[in-house]
């Protein structure tokens, strides 16, 4: 009785509330490094491309510290025995993000530098760039939905979230198969690097806007688990 009347006068324990304060500065992190990559994707040859891809890793690496910080908390009973592993792995869901931004900016960097042809720089500065926008449209409403869980806001308003990420991985979808199509149309015209690097970069893209997916999906899932 006691613990169902703590719930409803505050939806989250102490272990709680962090976890979702740990999480929105994890997305955030990620957000920055999603813009960083879009003033890149909107003008490769006037960007330090370098400097930007360094200031990609230093954010990963934060991220890498605020998920030890979290894992820590976890193992260390801050959240409740049953929701452990779901809660692991969200967290390691939430890494990937991230990890996977910073896949796609060594990706960028390898292309811009090594094999930087008009074929690329076109496909980047369109496709990939496309690509890059939806995704962090994505991470804008995953932030929202959980700026609107620390609030204790009414749940009802996270399920526009989640379908407003929903149908941006839908559009970015779109978005993939319509630049393979294009790749595979123009294959003659460019060398294997160029052809795999650009390859390798719609997909990462795509993979990043599928790891927002995920994780707005288990975040409900986690929810009424809690019964918040």
């Amino acid at each position: 009785m006691r613990n169902t009347l703590a719930r409803l006068l505050n939806p989250f324990v102490k272990g709680e509330a962090e976890l979702f304060n740990g999480l929105r500065r994890h997305v955030e992190l990620a957000h920055k490094a999603i813009m960083l990559l879009e003033s890149l994707s909107s003008n490769p040859s006037g960007s330090d491309i370098s400097s930007i891809i360094s200031e990609v890793s230093i954010l990963e690496n934060q991220g890498d510290a605020i998920s030890r910080e979290l894992t820590q908390e976890i193992s260390s009973g801050a959240i409740s025995t049953p929701l452990i592993g779901d809660v692991e792995i969200l967290v390691g869901k939430i890494d990937d993000i991230l990890d996977k931004t910073y896949v796609l900016a060594r990706e960028m960097k390898r292309a811009l530098t090594l094999c930087n042809t008009p074929a690329v720089s076109s496909m980047v500065q369109k496709n990939l760039r496309e690509e890059i926008l939806l995704t962090k449209r994505g991470l804008e409403d995953l932030m929202g939905m959980l700026d609107s869980i620390i609030k204790g806001e009414p749940r009802s308003g996270l399920r526009d979230h989640t379908l407003a990420i929903e149908k941006l991985e839908e559009m970015v979808d779109d978005v993939k198969d319509n630049a393979i199509d294009e790749l595979y149309g123009n294959v003659k015209e460019m060398g294997y690097a160029e052809f795999l690097s650009l390859l390798n970069m719609i997909f990462e893209a795509d993979d990043i806007m599928d790891a927002i997916k995920d994780v707005s999906f288990m975040v409900i899932t986690i929810l009424r688990s809690m019964g918040s």
